[in-house]
């Protein structure tokens, strides 16, 4: 996968922001890659999926490929957070 020999992702871990959602690739060794996209409010699997395939191009690689093998993701980010918060009562 890629320059370098072949990679194995094994974590995926996802920052949904405001603005911008970036998609960090864990492998094996402890190599990683970032990747960044636009944050799609309307849809965050249109943001996130962008921002895996710049991520993964780095390594030459795609979702498709690379998803099979992840062992671990994580999913944080402003927007979930904004939901979570605005969703709350206050105290009284």
């Amino acid at each position: 996968m890629g320059e370098g020999g072949s990679r194995d992702p094994r974590v995926l871990a996802i920052d949904a922001g405001g603005t911008m959602t970036d998609t960090f690739i864990v492998d094996e060794s402890g190599a990683f890659v970032v990747g960044k996209a636009q944050t799609t409010p309307e849809d965050e699997s249109v943001g996130f999926m962008a921002s895996a395939d710049d991520a993964l191009g780095q390594w030459g690689s795609s979702p498709a490929e690379a998803f099979p093998g992840i062992a671990s993701g994580v999913y944080s980010g402003t927007a979930m957070l904004n939901r979570l918060l605005s969703r709350t009562e206050p105290a009284a």
